[in-house]
């Protein structure tokens, strides 16, 4: 398999990143419409969709053993980002973009605090520091939504991030971080034992399957919407799940 020049894994950042930051952009379209779970649900399902025939072709040409305990593993791995989903999806529709998107991004920080204990990886000088100004980012992004630095600088709109409802959706929002740690530490393992094709297809196929079960189980409706909501579940799809996430 030939090496990626580094030309070409910063291009190809840049376009996951870009493909990531449209995901609540998307998802807040689609809310008015659908529920959050449907919208998670539908997100996973097609990009699973579209997967399988791309696995099974690749599979036909370059057969890969897939041990149990392995195919266990991600299809484990699906289930945490099914609650990733679930929960940061619902964040969206409690709080404003900014904190949701922000508090979900602290994902890396549980990975960092996690990693000495579940994947036996040092955290570095250099990594913790860089942690630590993602930390300050993510207090800054928090307070420029309730904060004024027009002078006299004010904080007199912060006691609406503490309010019922946004509390709620913050708090789901740092569930999704949450959920996407083990996603990624858990994906981390596999990966060392299973290309990405089959990975994210098995992954993404669990998601799929216990997003579908929650909206089965919450008696939501998965069909019946405007023909442009499923036109954003599959920008959903490809973009941010496809691009970015894989």
């Amino acid at each position: 398999m030939r090496t990626p020049t580094r030309a070409g894994l910063y291009a190809g950042l840049a376009v996951a990143v870009t493909s990531s930051s449209f995901a609540s952009i998307l998802i807040r379209l689609a809310q008015p419409f659908a529920p959050s779970l449907v919208i998670a649900a539908w997100r996973l399902l097609l990009a699973s969709l579209i997967l399988w025939p791309i696995y099974l072709v690749r599979r036909r040409r370059e057969p890969e053993p897939l041990p149990g305990r392995i195919v266990l593993a991600a299809a484990i791995s699906g289930m945490f980002l099914a609650l990733h989903f679930a929960t940061w999806i619902a964040s969206l529709a409690l709080t404003t973009v900014a904190s949701s998107t922000v508090l979900v991004a602290t994902a890396p920080l549980f990975v960092a605090a996690l990693s000495p204990l579940t994947l036996r990886e040092r955290v570095g000088a250099r990594l913790a520091a860089g942690l630590c100004l993602a930390l300050l980012g993510v207090v800054v992004i928090s307070a420029a939504g309730s904060c004024s630095l027009v002078p006299p600088p004010s904080c007199s709109g912060f006691s609406a991030g503490l309010q019922a409802e946004a509390l709620r959706g913050n708090l789901l929002a740092l569930a999704g971080a949450l959920a996407a740690a083990f996603y990624l530490m858990l994906g981390r393992r596999v990966r060392q034992a299973l290309s990405l094709i089959p990975y994210v297809t098995i992954a993404y196929s669990s998601a799929a399957l216990v997003l579908l079960l929650f909206v089965l189980v919450t008696g939501l409706e998965l069909t019946g919407y405007p023909s442009q909501v499923y036109l954003l579940f599959l920008l959903l799809a490809v973009f941010p799940q496809l691009v970015a996430h894989s």
